[in-house]
């Protein structure tokens, strides 16, 4: 079982590579986060947070990804 301490800097560590990842999408298609909010339903708020690395919902990341026309893929190690 994983400590405590490790659990939590590892759930930081994918929330930080998630947002990166989130941006860089986002960027690319030369999208503001007003202009994602409104394609995708998902508050300007709840997206800067995404955007910090402080996603708290996967619902948020599906629905992302369904707009990216990408997969998610969660693996447990």
């Amino acid at each position: 079982m994983l400590e405590l301490s490790a659990y939590k800097k590892n759930k930081k560590e994918l929330r930080d590579a998630i947002a990166v990842q989130l941006r860089a999408l986002r960027e690319k298609e030369g999208l503001s986060i007003e202009e994602l909010s409104v394609c995708t339903g998902i508050s300007v708020e709840i997206l800067r947070g995404v955007e910090d690395g402080k996603a708290r919902r996967l619902g948020h990341l599906y629905r992302l990804a369904r707009y990216y026309d990408k997969q998610m893929k969660i693996e447990f190690y």
